[in-house]
């Protein structure tokens, strides 16, 4: 299980041990099934052709997931950065991801809104592809912002056994316990964000009704063979993401 000596170890990896349980036990998340609804993913990018293998693009109703939203000055480089953080390959081409070897399925949701019927979609599909943690790194503000059918589909993907885990905010919503409304939502596993030095990020979601704190600020895989930084909740989400994939390898099936 040696890693390559140009893959890049970003310190979020090793603080959360992914590394250590990748060398020590062997543990790579081999072929667990992670959805992840976002912005689509550039299956170009070296660390992640072999990771994305499934999918939907609900932005352009298309069977091909590897598309995303490349607008000018968009956020398309956040659903493949997400993708990097879960599951960048040990392939000696940039950096490593907490589960390298997780089977990535890609839902397509957000342009330049990140529509609720896109959403319940996905949710629909990813019951369909047997997904089996999802991860939501994106904000969608009040309580109450959520219409039945999304509140639904987060309880039938969990009824069938998937495990959702979404960023509790950056702040979008309000400071304190403020928290995105998918966060919110029952047995959802809300992650917040946390430094290099363990302390918590000025204005973003902290308070009761958070899960977990992860690391933000790192780097990982961008558009085309690129790495760049990656902040925010967002970027803390896809480690527990990919922490939750090394524990159903070694497994563990519930929440």
């Amino acid at each position: 299980n040696a890693r390559p000596a140009a893959d890049q170890i970003p310190w979020g990896i090793s603080n959360t041990g992914a590394d250590l349980v990748h060398s020590l036990t062997g543990n790579l998340g081999t072929h667990v099934r992670v959805g992840f609804i976002d912005t689509g993913v550039d299956c170009t990018q070296p660390d992640l052709s072999a990771r994305v293998v499934g999918g939907f693009d609900f932005v352009n109703q298309s069977s091909n997931f590897c598309n995303f939203y490349q607008a000018f000055n968009s956020d398309g480089y956040h659903g493949t950065s997400v993708a990097g953080v879960i599951a960048a390959s040990e392939n000696g081409l940039g950096v490593v991801g907490m589960a390298p070897l997780a089977d990535l399925y890609s839902y397509w949701v957000c342009d330049a809104q990140c529509l609720g019927a896109r959403i319940v979609a996905a949710f629909d599909s990813a019951i369909t592809q047997h997904v089996q943690v999802i991860n939501l790194s994106l904000a969608t503000c009040g309580s109450g912002t959520l219409t039945v059918d999304e509140r639904s589909a987060v309880a039938a993907a969990q009824a069938a056994g998937i495990i959702v885990v979404a960023a509790a905010g950056n702040g979008e919503c309000g400071s304190g316990d403020s928290l995105s409304a998918y966060a919110r939502l029952p047995n959802v596993i809300a992650v917040t964000a946390m430094q290099a030095d363990f302390t918590t990020v000025p204005g973003y979601q902290y308070g009761p009704q958070v899960s977990l704190a992860a690391p933000t600020n790192v780097i990982t895989d961008s558009l085309g063979a690129s790495l760049g930084f990656f902040n925010g909740t967002s970027a803390a989400t896809p480690h527990v993401t990919g922490a939750v994939a090394l524990l159903i390898a070694a497994g563990h099936t519930t929440s």
